[in-house]
């Protein structure tokens, strides 16, 4: 690997990823040439990282479930098909571009709530395309021409597709996306076999990502206003001050309070599916913190039954507050500052194990 190393690597991937993501499209109106111009950039970037001449970290393989068009079309047929119209479009489109396509998480295993459970996939990019500006273009092109898929599924969907470029696999950190949720994802290429991961050990990038949050947070304490995850140049504030106007932001947080038991196993050293991350990661937490969590899962599953794939608009339904309360942000960062705090005093522990 080119000795720019790792923190070059995670930048260029973040880069990479909010590029093939809609919020990239402010490119676009500046003209043609400003998204060609960031396609030329990290093509560059990921010539300069190249291909380790060994791969780094433990070797996991993975290959999760095939998936099965007509099979995962025997239940709930109408919904599941905005699914499978999207998997179509990947095979048919997207394909050439690809080594490997995961549908994960709670679409894959069925145990979605409609309109709220968003698209998780992996899709691992073929070199060949990463290096190369023209194809990179061609596959921002059909990531944005899916996106309306997406929305068909999850009206308040804030992320595109999860990536990883082939050459990353050699050295990969597993805050891209823990190599473990793969075991009940769907794999969607036909031909695709067997994916193998070097997870790089103790990159730190989940506690990382858990203090950043919580960073924001904090500094939302001040103001009242959440600068993370805007919709149409609005935040997110305190105690529904926006809630005309702010339910995709709700969406983002709460989001991401679902994740924090994730991405706090996967910082102590223990990644798992998010779905058994609950069980796994509720003892570690304070009754106190652990309640947003309890609070937000209830407005999931509410919302399929009051809103699922019909909500259109970007206000708060009058009936999230009863079930959520009115202090959505202090409990977030709560539930941030314990995460954070078990995530330090696990690393010298964890260091002197793996030493």
């Amino acid at each position: 690997m080119s000795p720019l190393g790792l923190p070059f690597q995670n930048s260029a991937h973040g880069l990479l990823t909010w590029f093939l993501d809609p919020r990239s499209l402010t490119l676009d109106e500046e003209g043609a040439h400003r998204p060609a111009a960031l396609a030329s950039h990290l093509a560059a970037c990921y010539r300069e990282l190249g291909r380790p001449a060994s791969p780094a970290g433990e070797p996991v393989s993975k290959t999760g479930r095939p998936y099965d068009r007509s099979g995962y079309l025997r239940e709930d047929r109408e919904y599941r098909g905005f699914v499978t119209a999207l998997m179509d479009f990947v095979q048919t489109r997207m394909a050439p571009h690809l080594t490997h396509f995961f549908l994960h998480g709670s679409l894959a295993t069925g145990d979605y709530v409609k309109g709220w459970s968003d698209v998780d996939t992996l899709m691992v990019i073929r070199n060949e395309t990463a290096i190369d500006g023209r194809r990179l273009l061609d596959l921002r092109s059909l990531c944005m021409a899916s996106w309306n898929l997406f929305l068909r599924i999850c009206p308040l969907q804030h992320h595109g597709y999860i990536v990883a470029v082939e050459s990353e696999l050699l050295r990969y950190p597993s805050h891209y996306m823990p190599p473990q949720v793969i075991d009940e994802g769907l794999a969607v290429l036909p031909a695709q076999g067997t994916v193998r991961f070097h997870v790089c050990p103790q990159e730190g990038g989940a506690l990382r990502s858990l203090k950043e949050r919580r960073n924001s947070l904090r500094d939302a304490l001040a103001d009242g206003v959440l600068r993370h995850h805007p919709s149409r140049g609005v935040y997110l504030e305190a105690h529904y001050r926006n809630a005309h106007e702010a339910m995709s932001q709700l969406f983002a947080l709460l989001g991401y309070v679902m994740t924090v038991p994730a991405f706090l196993l996967d910082a102590l050293g223990s990644p798992c599916y998010k779905r058994d991350s609950f069980a796994r990661a509720k003892p570690l937490f304070s009754a106190q913190a652990w309640g947003i969590v309890e609070r937000a899962s209830a407005v999931r599953q509410e919302w399929g039954r009051r809103e699922s794939t019909h909500y259109r608009a970007n206000a708060v339904p009058q009936w999230i507050p009863t079930l959520l309360g009115p202090d959505y942000i202090e409990a977030s960062h709560r539930l941030l500052e314990e995460a954070v705090a078990l995530g330090e005093k696990a690393k010298p522990s964890m260091a002197l194990a793996q030493g």
